[in-house]
């Protein structure tokens, strides 16, 4: 997948950038390597980690049969986002919709899909 590509891109002659942080667990790895894909914020890769957990449980969804090629590039719309200070933990139940919570936005079918043609496609000049 084009995740290292990504992360290549931001790292000159060996030297981080700023904006790409040394992970040195698996725990510190996952947000980080979100965080290099255009457009995702710290509290993007926050709302998608608090529902994958792992790469491996966001890669398993996408390798899953069942679902349609659309239904695995929108499979992270709807994560609500905090566009205000404070963890995810914190808002209000996923049962309210997100429309009602203050402070609350979807992550959205755009990012969803870029998101998902970063782990999926094999093309590295095809980068979103």
């Amino acid at each position: 997948a084009l995740i290292p590509l990504l992360y290549q891109r931001r790292v000159h002659g060996g030297a981080r950038t700023k904006g790409a942080p040394a992970a040195r667990t698996a725990a510190q790895a996952w947000p980080a390597m979100l965080r290099q894909i255009p457009k995702v914020t710290e509290k993007v890769a926050e709302a998608i980690i608090h529902r994958y957990p792992t790469m491996d449980a966001l890669w398993r969804c996408y390798e899953d049969p069942r679902l349609t090629e659309q239904q695995k590039q929108q499979l992270l719309m709807d994560i609500p986002v905090a566009s205000i200070e404070g963890p995810l933990s914190q808002l209000p139940s996923q049962t309210i919709p997100i429309s009602q919570q203050p402070g609350v936005r979807r992550l959205g079918p755009a990012l969803s899909q870029r998101i998902y043609n970063v782990f999926t496609l094999t093309d590295p000049t095809a980068v979103p």
